[in-house]
Order: structure tokens, then C-alpha cells, then sequence
């Protein structure tokens, strides 16, 4: 087909390879392929400027386990034309705007939930460069920016003279391999590192994210801390109000099991670094680089609680026994020891 798509009732495009595109049923079923396992399960439509895409649909789907195949097959670069095509929408440049350069395309956040969480337009980026991948950056509030990836290919076969995909995909994924949840938040363990908690049982909030009952809240927006709101947590899973995490870190998600999500980072003006939380018990992981490819082999140690800690008190008596190793058997290898005074 050739023109240009706005939506289903101003559909510019002409059946030229002889289908009905205009007169059939815009929800279409997908067969499954070796390339697109689980797809089948969701029922695919034409993506229209201003509407959700296409990762939208898996918020639809009870099947939870099948989740993290569908995700995976969407951001594939293996997506198999046929589905492609069930997506997409045509466009054509406009060469009455032309000024005699190469045409360039700009896109904007859009969240029609609600109408304050418009991003600016991007900077222009042009389609020649096939095959190299482009971040894009849209300015949301204040210099955070939200950050996608464009890549442009060519269509196979014939189409190849003709046609030009563009794909919008997240910028980042993370698969959760690990037997239970975990936190992912954007920090610097240098400038936070973890300290030992005066009482691990109150829980405590910041300027940057805040718990909620989230089976309460309904759909919590991910693109709120984009736009200088903060983050919410939501306070119904498993581990409850409770972290380890520095009040200046930003909360990016919680992530299953076996659980593959697609993420953005909350404040770009902040250095690019990740830390891994496995529960209210343990202290986060040092920081990692989120934009450098590679394996990093992250250590993570038990929370500290000062009320919990074996002590003696000087006050009690003038001579004291302490026996190492504790005969309990508990001990651990580690000993720390801290004098205290009244002294001015």
C-alpha cells in the first residue's frame, strides 16, 4: 500500500497489492512462527499516530507467563514482516514542506491518560542511516528527558526500493532470573553507600517516591517521575513498605521472577547507574553502568540493624568476659567494635 495512515476512518493508502485493506477488520488474529511465539495470543492493530503501541496490549493479557516470550518477540529485531505489517502505519514525507534536504522525522510522548504528561518534540533525525540504531530524546520537564531507541531497515523482497520500517523500541530491559523479586533503582553507591539502619522496621520515604496501596491505585504511571512527580511503590507486594534504598535514589520497578520488563530511566540528569535491591533484609548492590554492555558480578551483603546487634554496656559493671567465638555457633567471622563516651 502506498500513503499515508492517520487512523481508521482517514486511511490514505491504496490496495495496490490487490487486498482489502480498507474494507476488513482492523483487530487481526496472528498465526504463531518460529519468530513470534506467543504473539498469538494478542490481538494485533494498526498502531495510529497518538495511540498506545504495541506493548500496550500485554497489560491485556491474563496470561502472565506468557509475558516475557510476547515482550521479547516485539522488540525483536527478527519480528517477521508479516507482523510488522499488522502494526505499522504508512506515511509518505509531504514535498511541499520539503526546503531541500533530507527529510527527518521528530516524535513526542503522548500519554492520552491524562493530558499533562506530553513530552516536547525531539530533535529531528533523518532515515539514512540503515541499520544503526539512534537513541532519541524528548524533553519531559526540567532536563529529564525520556529516551527511546529508532532503528531504521529495509524492507524485504521488492518492497526493498520502496519502503523504509521504522521501529520505536524501549531503551532498556531487564530479565529477573532469579528465584525471587527484585528492585531495580537508578543510584550512585559512591555518593549512597549503604549504611547501617537505626531501625530497619519503620519504613521511610523521600521527596522522590512514595508508597501506595496498588491494589487500590489501579494503573500506576510510569512516566510520572519523567514530569518531577515522584515515584510510586507500590506498598501491596510481597516485601511491603520496606527498602534499604538511600532517599535520593530513583525507583525504577519491581520485577518478578522470570518476569522480562521494558524501562526508561526516571531522571537523566543524575549519573546513569543502576543498583539491584533483593529485599528489606539485604542492602543494595554497588552501582553499575546502565549504557555499557558487559557482565558485572554484584555482591550483596545483609542489612545492618542497630537494635539488633549483640552489645555490651560499659556502664553495667567495671570488668566484662567476652568469649570468641560466641558459643552459639552463630558467628560469622566478622567482629565490630564501638567505643562510645560522654566524655566533651
Amino acid at each position: 500500500v502506498s500513503g499515508t495512515v492517520w487512523g481508521a476512518d482517514k486511511d490514505g493508502s491504496k490496495p495496490v497489492d490487490g487486498s482489502n485493506r480498507n474494507e476488513s477488520d482492523d483487530t487481526q488474529d496472528v498465526s504463531t512462527t518460529k519468530n513470534d511465539t506467543g504473539l498469538n495470543l494478542l490481538k494485533l492493530n494498526t498502531i495510529f499516530p497518538g495511540t498506545h503501541g504495541a506493548l500496550k496490549d500485554l497489560d491485556k493479557l491474563d496470561n502472565e507467563a506468557s509475558k516475557p516470550a510476547i515482550l521479547a518477540a516485539l522488540i525483536s529485531e527478527d519480528l517477521p514482516l508479516a507482523i510488522t505489517s499488522k502494526l505499522a502505519f504508512m506515511f509518505n514525507f509531504h514535498e511541499v514542506l520539503s526546503l531541500g534536504g533530507s527529510p527527518r522525522l521528530c516524535i513526542q510522548l503522548a500519554d492520552t491518560t491524562t493530558s499533562r504528561y506530553t513530552s516536547a518534540w525531539s530533535s529531528g533525525f533523518g532515515l539514512e542511516s540503515v541499520g544503526v540504531t539512534q537513541i532519541v530524546s524528548m524533553h519531559c520537564k526540567d532536563g529529564r528527558l525520556l529516551e527511546v531507541m529508532v532503528s531504521v531497515s529495509v524492507a524485504p523482497g521488492r518492497l526493498s526500493n520502496y519502503t523504509k520500517i521504522v521501529r520505536i523500541c524501549p531503551q532498556y530491559v531487564v530479565v529477573n532470573q532469579l528465584s525471587q523479586p527484585i528492585r531495580l533503582w537508578q543510584d550512585n553507591s559512591l555518593l549512597h553507600p549503604n549504611q547501617v539502619a537505626e531501625r530497619s522496621d519503620v519504613p521511610f520515604e523521600s521527596r522522590k517516591w512514595i508508597y501506595v496501596d496498588g491494589s487500590e491505585q489501579g494503573v500506576i504511571n510510569q512516566y510520572e517521575p519523567l514530569f518531577g512527580e515522584p515515584t510510586v511503590i507500590d506498598s501491596s507486594e510481597e516485601r511491603g513498605a520496606q527498602t534499604t534504598a538511600h532517599h535520593s535514589a530513583c525507583y525504577i520497578a519491581t520485577i518478578r521472577p522470570s518476569e522480562l520488563i521494558d524501562f526508561h530511566l526516571p531522571d537523566t540528569r543524575l549519573e546513569r547507574l543502576l543498583r539491584v535491591e533483593i529485599g528489606s533484609g539485604w542492602n543494595l548492590s554497588s552501582s553499575f553502568p546502565s549504557d555499557t554492555p558487559g557482565q558485572h558480578v554484584l555482591s550483596m551483603d545483609r542489612a545492618r540493624d542497630i537494635q539488633t546487634l549483640p552489645h555490651v554496656s560499659t556502664r553495667a559493671a567495671p570488668y566484662f568476659n567476652v568469649v570468641l567465638p560466641p558459643p552459639d555457633g552463630e558467628w560469622d567471622g566478622e567482629l565490630g567494635v564501638w567505643f562510645e563516651t560522654d566524655w566533651g
